[in-house]
């Protein structure tokens, strides 16, 4: 295949192909995470905001990034017709990864004692997996 057929078909194209899905939502997802990073970060380093606050403003944030660039590029099949209730359902997938997330972590971190950061990169890994496969199929698998 020449560069720019494959270009396409990984970066442009319309696909149904869940591979390719996958591979683009590691950007996507990577992009919110850096998002929801740098968020948290200026909403208390710079606007003083107490941490619990500023992590929930900042997943709402990297939500909202992941949402609008998984309905741009990644997942162009709704299930659910009006925005909002499509937004709405792909919020409490991630939010069920989120308790996901803090389930993974606490068992891994008081459990099993291991050291946060591996714990924490565990529950990333899975629920990146979760998120993706529950918006794919749940909200987002092509019509029939």
């Amino acid at each position: 295949m020449r560069i720019k057929t494959l270009w396409n078909k990984y970066f442009v194209d319309d696909t149904d192909d869940t591979f390719i899905q996958f591979f683009r939502y590691l950007f996507v997802g990577g992009f919110a995470a850096v998002v929801d990073l740098a968020a948290s970060s200026i909403a208390v380093r710079v606007f003083g905001i107490y941490e619990v606050y500023a992590i929930v403003i900042s997943f709402i944030l990297g939500l909202s990034v992941n949402y609008i660039l998984s309905s741009l590029w990644i997942f162009r099949h709704r299930k659910i017709e009006k925005q909002g209730y499509d937004f709405i359902a792909f919020a409490i997938i991630g939010v069920v990864g989120l308790l996901l997330k803090a389930g993974i972590v606490w068992f891994l971190t008081e459990v099993q004692p291991l050291m946060i950061e591996f714990s924490n990169s565990i529950a990333i890994v899975l629920v990146f997996i979760w998120n993706f496969l529950a918006r794919k199929y749940l909200l987002y698998n092509k019509k029939q």
